[in-house]
């Protein structure tokens, strides 16, 4: 009895003991690294977070010297998700766009096309033409080929715009879309069926001159490529002139069963034929571009 008497008091003793001891510490906490911070969220209307999307800025430099101008309404930002677009081009008094340098830009471009998932800040100074004594005016516009009416999702098409006179001082085009989401055109006229969707779709394709606003338009319909029953081929001009001794570039558009097209000169003598429908002139000769229906269509852009 007298031994577990002896025992509880030695553990009573502990336990005031231990009691009389400061709280241990809690263990420091590391300082919170920025870079680890939870990302910035915006909330939709269902009350659901978000992931916000980085914005970038685009900065335009007129180089008016206190000139008057008509300044288009570009955007001054944008989102890697946000919709392919065209700068819109100024005006200015006793001048013609000439184009715009800047960003991503190897010299003065009039077409500046800004694709969905671009990024980075941006930006962009307009050129000028002076109109002096000696400027001669845009008078007229062509565009060979615009009409598509079956351009399979995935491919593209190259349109070739002819303005007149062909001494203009500022031949200069600006090439837009009705609908960039579903076909693109770039500084080039490269026509380009981005569409995503299922449905067929119809975009009118625009060529206007900077000097005097004369507009060509195409209607260009995307569908989708297994719509197209039997092997087509479509090239992007039909009675070209070449001029004897000189070379022309051709393009052709096959689908949807031909994994190449084979290009063939009705007469050697006359007209000589590359796989890339190069044609050296000797006289006046015609030239056939056939698909070979061997395999599914292999659709690629190329352009120079």
């Amino acid at each position: 009895m007298r031994r577990n008497q002896k025992m509880l008091s030695a553990v009573t003793v502990l336990a005031l003991l231990l009691a009389r001891l400061p709280a241990a510490a809690a263990p420091a906490r590391a300082a919170e690294d920025p870079r680890e911070s939870s990302p910035l969220t915006v909330t939709d209307n269902a009350g659901e977070a978000m992931l916000a999307e980085q914005s970038y800025s685009i900065t335009y430099d007129y180089d008016l010297n206190g000139d008057n101008i008509s300044e288009p309404a570009n955007p001054t930002s944008y989102t890697s998700d946000t919709e392919s677009f065209t700068l819109l081009i100024p005006e200015r008094d006793g001048y013609t766009f000439a184009g715009w340098t800047g960003t991503g830009l190897a010299g003065a471009t009039v077409t500046v096309l800004i694709r969905r998932g671009s990024t980075g800040d941006r930006h962009y100074t307009a050129t000028w033409i002076e109109i002096t004594d000696d400027y001669v005016p845009v008078t007229s516009i062509s565009v060979e080929r615009f009409d598509l009416n079956a351009l399979p999702r995935g491919d593209c098409w190259k349109a070739t715009a002819i303005v007149g006179p062909s001494y203009a001082t500022n031949p200069g085009v600006l090439w837009t879309s009705s609908n960039p989401s579903a076909v693109e055109v770039d500084e080039n006229g490269l026509i380009r069926a981005v569409w995503l969707g299922d449905e067929t779709v119809t975009v009118t394709v625009t060529a206007t001159t900077v000097d005097g606003g004369r507009k060509q338009t195409g209607e260009i319909t995307v569908i989708d490529p297994k719509d197209i029953t039997g092997s087509e081929v479509q090239i992007d001009r039909t009675s070209p002139r070449l001029v004897v001794g000189g070379t022309l570039r051709l393009y052709a558009n096959s689908s949807p069963n031909a994994d190449s097209v084979r290009w063939e000169s009705e007469d050697t003598s006359v007209l000589t034929v590359g796989g890339g429908g190069t044609a050296p002139s000797t006289k006046t000769g015609c030239i056939t571009a056939w698909s070979r229906p061997s395999a599914p269509a292999k659709r690629r852009c190329t352009h120079t």
